[in-house]
């Protein structure tokens, strides 16, 4: 039965809206959304991640490689970052990497956004690529 309710929650886990959100989104109470949220963990539906906040910085993990030579990686990265955006052309790998690497310790989420938000080749969204980059363990939040 919990496990029917958490499947209805699906559509609002986004990388993006927090507990509350979701429980406000779908008038379900919070204890309800988080024991839902619970089960999808544990049956490896949906993976937890650290709130993306503006002010935290990032850094590579030892398997930030695997996006170098990983072909599949590379193709569910774009399709990730690109999904729901109408754009002509692709990111290239070499783009995301250079955001990916612009990452790192002293420099915060907000930094990096500015530098490449102005950029006319960004076709996709910067806090989609951090997403993504934290559900396959490419790099890892360093809190504030």
């Amino acid at each position: 039965m919990v496990l029917m309710r958490a499947l209805l929650l699906l559509p609002y886990i986004n990388g993006y809206n927090h507990i509350a959100k979701i429980a406000a989104d779908t008038n379900v109470e919070k204890t309800l959304v988080k024991s839902c949220i619970q089960n999808l963990v544990y049956y490896k539906v949906v993976t937890l991640i650290p709130m993306l906040k503006f002010c935290n910085m990032y850094r590579a993990t030892p398997k930030f490689s695997r996006l170098f030579s990983d072909q599949e990686l590379q193709k569910a990265c774009i399709a990730f970052i690109t999904k729901g955006l109408e754009c002509k052309e692709k990111p290239s790998m070499a783009e995301i990497l250079e955001i990916l690497c612009a990452l790192q310790q002293g420099t915060t989420l907000r930094a990096v956004c500015e530098r490449f938000s102005g950029l006319p080749g960004t076709s996709f969204d910067i806090r989609r690529l951090v997403v993504f980059a934290q559900m396959h363990e490419l790099i890892r939040c360093l809190k504030r």
